[in-house]
């Protein structure tokens, strides 16, 4: 069949629960003060107990001793090694006719390495007994994420309702600016600590995850055009989504032309005839095809194109089909870190993938395709199936 179509061209841990804490007021002495051991140093998930202190209470975490919010407490993270950071949280009280509310609003961390340069730290907040996060801000949301910027510490893209101060190169302090847990409620914080994606940085290796979720494959450190895609004319990175983009295991199979247009070539849009087939070109090639072949429906009409350029992989609208020499990347990339485009029903269950680019016209469409299996790229008939992978440019 091929040869008729082808010719060559992570949960925090549940370490540490009380069923019954024990409350005391205490109001003509001061409360205890202790730390619980710290966690081993490879633990990428570290859960530390930290309590309430509306007025004078507080909540027993175990038999030696106790920690109010105000209070440090030291923790290792998978980025600071044997190096323990100290957390402090705190908590603020909100007025209110005839009472108010302590609500946990703010921690800060200090001494953190440099070990720790280019890592995002998260924290959520549980109670004694439940085992879903916490809400701490902006009503419902539950994970605090700071980034350390190689000790310039900030939040991610689009991230509001909480403010970073960096307090040294070691130490930074978050604040939630309208907290949502009272402190009552709160009973352990979990502290993690992961890679920043390079989608918050932007200065991404190959490999890297990418800000839709995909993996980045190709990198130029001249900028190059994307033409019609938001970064051009100053593009540096391509990501393909994941090998799940379409809710299936694999890549779905899908003809490269609907019937009606699978006899000719591609109208001109915006410039382009979808002929494009370098590095830059993939983006317009794939505009130009959807606008002749029309919406995109699964049921209905379903396209390789249309299906790329319908996919929405981290909340991004600029996915489309890679150009011949885009596709050729990809491949490049998966020889070199075996991302699995070569194991056959694994990856995907036909080796063959589509590319945007539109070849020519004899006896019908042909476009431009590349076998995963060992790298030859041919043209194929755009009746057609073979597998479809959106890309994106940033």
């Amino acid at each position: 069949m091929k040869a008729n179509f082808r010719s060559s061209p992570g949960e925090p841990e549940e370490a540490a629960y009380w069923d019954d804490p024990d409350l005391e007021v205490l109001e003509d002495r001061k409360p205890r003060r202790g730390f619980i051991a710290a966690l081993a140093a490879a633990s990428l998930v570290l859960t530390f107990a930290l309590f309430q202190n509306t007025f004078a209470g507080n909540i027993s975490i175990n038999t030696s001793g106790q920690l109010e919010f105000g209070q440090g407490t030291q923790r290792f993270t998978s980025c600071s090694g044997a190096t323990p950071l100290t957390v402090s949280p705190s908590v603020s009280f909100a007025n209110a006719s005839g009472g108010g509310t302590y609500f946990f609003s703010a921690i800060t961390v200090s001494n953190i390495p440099a070990g720790c340069n280019g890592s995002a730290f998260t924290f959520n907040a549980y109670s004694d007994t439940g085992t879903s996060a916490l809400a701490l801000f902006n009503s419902t949301s539950t994970d605090a994420i700071v980034d350390d910027n190689n000790g310039v510490y900030g939040l991610g893209p689009a991230i509001s309702g909480m403010s970073v101060v960096t307090n040294s190169s070691s130490s930074f302090t978050l604040t939630f600016t309208s907290p949502v847990a009272p402190s009552k409620n709160v009973a352990k914080l979990s502290l993690q600590s992961s890679a920043i994606p390079c989608a918050t940085t932007l200065a991404c290796a190959v490999g890297n995850i990418g800000p839709g979720g995909g993996v980045v494959f190709y990198y130029s450190a001249a900028s190059f055009a994307e033409t019609g895609a938001a970064c051009s004319p100053n593009c540096h990175y391509l990501e393909q989504a994941p090998r799940t983009w379409s809710g299936g295991a694999i890549d779905p199979t899908i003809i490269w032309a609907v019937p009606a247009y699978q006899s000719g070539g591609i109208t001109s849009y915006n410039g382009s005839d979808a002929t494009g087939v370098n590095i830059g070109t993939g983006f317009a090639n794939t505009a130009a095809i959807v606008h002749m072949q029309g919406a995109y429906d699964a049921s209905t009409n379903n396209y390789a194109a249309g299906a790329a350029a319908a996919y929405s992989g981290g909340g991004k609208s600029d996915w489309f089909m890679p150009s011949q020499a885009e596709l050729a990347a990809m491949y490049s990339y998966s020889q070199t870190y075996n991302d699995g485009f070569t194991l056959v029903g694994v990856f995907s269950s036909y080796a063959y993938y589509w590319s945007s680019s539109f070849a020519y016209v004899s006896s019908g469409g042909w476009a431009r395709d590349q076998n995963f299996a060992n790298g030859n790229q041919y043209n194929g008939t755009t009746p057609a199936p073979a597998s479809v992978r959106p890309i994106r440019a940033f």
